[in-house]
């Protein structure tokens, strides 16, 4: 389990802009410009500047990031990060983070400057940043993103550019009771509420100024900053999100984990790939990857190859999962996968809970549209891949492949053979399935019964991918969940 949390710069105050843009000339930061930067930055920031290369139209702009707690206190949504702290984990922002809007970080194509260094400013008492922004379309190609052309108009007209940062962290502490906390669910409440801080506890009264002064925060030891984004809106002390709105007229504090959830900010895959524990959760995560981006792509195409998949799916024969009973369920997710098979919604339950009725197709089947998504952006989807349960085992015995090898005939998601089934439900002028739409409201149980069932095809894609042979296609598993 961990926590996403935003930190907007704008939530401690510097008494300056968080960005402002660096002029260098073609011999580097001099004269007026230099001494600007100094009084801004200080001279050891100034100096390594000189060792940096900036491309023409890259656009060098410093960000004022992060204020140690010890000398600005926590920011205005109740988190704090120490000295020791910024000073240990501000490189994070050079090795994971790139330049976004909104927050919009899941895909680094979509991205507009690089961060060229990190720095904890000593006087000063901060992280601080050098991002280079995209001044041109050779320069967004050349590093991988879009041309920053609504900075760069601000940054000309000396408008300040709000900024806001994502990290990750592991657990955070309760700055007075020290309760460590990996989700929001486990922060700490009042004695009168059943809890033991004595300060009041996170969950009810963070950011609150005590008797003594001390302001009530989580204390973060060991953020990982993935994100940083210039906000169009930005979220001061209450959400912008639409609902929560409410908030502006009470004293509650919004803090950063719960922005993040407002915002819906999650970390991208690619970096959670970086920190993932073993081979196993990486595979998956690539499968997710490739899963939820072509669940975007065909939603918005609407759907397009569904009637394809419809008439493959069309009068098949019941689910015979007997021969396969007495096996481990790694080894016949292992055959199936081999074998290009992924099964639909029907045939899991039926494997899985030994039942299959309409009623309960329909309802989990209700659940599905965008699952992939949703699971993407799931802050304990490495938890959730390590302990998957459908991921296959390294080899089968043969009983279950040659099994398995029938299964494939009316069940293999690999192009061949849905065109094959496709065509021969045409002739027999079947009936293709319904379209799955999503339900408005969906139980708990259901819910979890889909999440399981994304699980397993996530799992099941990653193994079967693996065969350089197979010519499963991501849009045929992906369609599977909006056919019934």
């Amino acid at each position: 389990m961990s926590m996403i949390k935003v930190i907007q710069s704008g939530a401690q105050d510097f008494s300056e802009p968080a960005a402002a843009q660096i002029k260098l000339s073609n011999r580097g930061l001099l004269g007026h410009d230099k001494q600007a930067f100094i009084k801004r930055a200080g001279a050891e920031f100034a100096e390594k500047i000189s060792t940096i290369k900036f491309a023409k139209d890259e656009i060098p702009v410093h960000l004022i990031a992060i204020g140690a707690t010890e000398d600005y206190g926590p920011n205005r949504n109740g988190d704090g990060f120490t000295r020791n702290c910024c000073r240990d984990y501000h490189q994070t922002f050079e090795k994971f983070a790139r330049f976004y809007r909104d927050h919009a970080n899941k895909n680094p194509a979509k991205s507009f400057g690089i961060v060229k260094a990190s720095h904890y400013n000593e006087s000063m008492k901060r992280i601080e940043l050098i991002c280079a922004l995209n001044g041109s379309k050779e320069a967004a190609e050349r590093n991988g993103g879009l041309l920053a052309d609504k900075e760069l108009e601000k940054l000309a007209n000396d408008k300040d550019i709000a900024v806001s940062m994502a990290c990750k962290i592991p657990f955070d502490k309760c700055s007075s009771c020290g309760n460590l906390a990996r989700t929001r669910n486990e922060y700490c409440d009042a004695i009168e509420n059943g809890g033991h801080c004595k300060a009041g506890g996170l969950k009810r009264n963070i950011g609150k100024v005590l008797a003594d002064g001390h302001v009530l925060h989580a204390d973060n030891p060991n953020p990982t900053f993935f994100d940083i984004s210039h906000v169009f809106r930005p979220a001061d002390r209450i959400a912008y999100v639409c609902g929560h709105l409410e908030k502006a007229a009470s004293a509650h504090v919004v803090s950063g984990a719960e922005l993040a959830e407002q915002m819906g900010v999650t970390a991208p895959l690619d970096f959670e790939k970086q920190g993932a524990v073993s081979r196993r959760v990486n595979e998956q995560l690539s499968a997710l990857q490739e899963l939820a981006d072509t669940e975007r792509r065909l939603q918005s195409e609407k759907m397009a190859g569904w009637a394809q998949m419809a008439a493959a799916e069309a009068a098949k024969e019941p689910f015979n999962f007997r021969d396969a009973q007495f096996f481990k369920l790694a080894e016949v997710c292992r055959a199936l996968a081999d074998r290009g098979v992924i099964l639909n919604l029907r045939d899991f339950l039926e494997m899985t809970l030994k039942t299959a009725s309409d009623k309960l197709v329909y309802a989990v089947a209700g659940a599905l549209p965008g699952m992939f998504e949703k699971l993407a952006r799931d802050p304990g989807i490495i938890d959730d891949l390590a302990g998957n349960q459908f991921y296959p085992a390294n080899s089968a015995p043969m009983n279950i492949r040659i099994w398995a090898e029938k299964v494939a005939y009316s069940r293999s998601l690999l192009h061949n053979d849905i065109e094959k089934r496709a065509y021969a439900a045409a002739l027999r002028g079947a009936t293709p399935g319904k379209a799955v739409v999503a339900a408005a409201q969906v139980g708990t149980a259901e819910t979890l019964l889909a999440k399981h069932y994304a699980l397993y095809k996530v799992a099941a894609y990653a193994a079967a991918r693996k065969n350089s042979n197979c010519l499963l296609t991501t849009d045929h598993c992906v369609l599977q969940n909006y056919t019934m």
